[in-house]
């Protein structure tokens, strides 16, 4: 699956859900993705990256909790160089 469409499901999966926050592609096969909402919703998205899209391929999650930022919308960052 190309990483420009696991983003693009995020985005669509996350905004459909209410939440806020970005994703964005590490450049060794990575996601990375922030998620800001309500712990219920956040969780349901959480399961989603589990299996991701029908056609992506998911090794491994790892979950971190920080202090939301207050970010609005959900949106796909690139890596800063």
């Amino acid at each position: 699956m190309l990483l420009s469409s696991l983003n693009s499901n995020t985005v669509d999966t996350a905004s459909q859900l209410g939440l806020t926050g970005w994703v964005r592609n590490l450049g060794d096969s990575r996601v990375e993705a922030v998620f800001e909402g309500a712990r219920e919703v956040v969780e349901d998205m959480l399961r989603w990256c589990h299996s991701g899209p029908p056609a992506a391929v998911v090794q491994n999650v790892v979950v971190e909790y920080e202090e939301p930022e207050g970010l609005r919308g959900f949106e796909v960052r690139r890596l800063s160089p």
